[in-house]
């Protein structure tokens, strides 16, 4: 009769066990899968190349600077402005600062720069602010155009392109059922 009892206490312990490991598990994935949750589409163009990037972030909002950063694209900025960061280049476009001055084609008529651009309601808005004081959601998406215009309201906007078509949708997390093919 204790041998019983033994063995009965004992696989409840094992039972409570193996669901705190299923339930950890379970806990630990979803964690992760949170890590990655938030997503940007990014657009940059130079001559007539299109550049189309989705940076993932955990955080709840990052910069337009950030997202840069992410993006693992090869840029560099003048940190110094008090209107935020200047792009002064980005995959050998444009000016190599500080050696140059970031708006270096953009000393008079033509003036040619890093426009910086939010895509609002299926329009692109140019930015009034640098780029390290713009903030940026899940579901953005910024534009980088190089070309000519005027810093204080920009030159053309990058071609419109939506969020869905530069980020692909994420996966569920809710199962879907497939029934199976219909006999033959």
């Amino acid at each position: 009769m204790i041998a019983m009892y033994h063995f009965k206490f004992f696989s409840n312990i094992r039972r409570s066990v193996l669901g705190l490991i299923v339930l950890s598990i379970i806990f630990s994935v979803g964690l992760v899968r949170a890590e990655t949750s938030h997503r940007v589409g990014l657009v940059v163009v130079h001559g007539d190349q299109v550049l189309k990037q989705c940076v993932e972030f955990s955080e709840d909002e990052l910069t337009g600077y950030e997202i840069l950063e992410r993006s693992g694209l090869d840029f560099n900025a003048d940190l110094s402005n008090s209107m935020g960061a200047a792009i002064c280049r980005i995959d050998n476009h444009g000016c190599s600062y500080p050696a140059d001055d970031c708006f270096c084609q953009c000393q008079g008529t033509p003036c040619s720069f890093w426009s910086y651009w939010h895509l609002d309601g299926g329009s692109w808005r140019f930015s009034g602010l640098g780029t390290s004081n713009y903030e940026v959601n899940d579901g953005d998406v910024e534009g980088w155009i190089w070309g000519e215009g005027t810093p204080n309201r920009g030159g053309s906007p990058p071609p419109v392109v939506t969020f869905e078509e530069i980020c692909a949708a994420k996966p569920t997390d809710t199962p879907t059922f497939t029934p199976p093919p219909p006999p033959r």
